[in-house]
């Protein structure tokens, strides 16, 4: 989708599934993590 409907709203949350799809839950975070601490304690808990 992220492709074919670059403009779309939804075309970043798309990509960033596709490049995880596969990945451990807990990779998922650890990335999060890396970026956001706020999202990767609400994760946590």
């Amino acid at each position: 989708m992220y492709t074919r409907f670059p403009q779309s709203d939804l075309a970043d949350d798309a990509k960033i599934l596709y490049e995880r799809a596969g990945k451990p839950m807990e990779e998922w975070i650890n990335e999060i993590a890396k970026n956001d601490t706020t999202v990767a304690e609400e994760i946590v808990k």
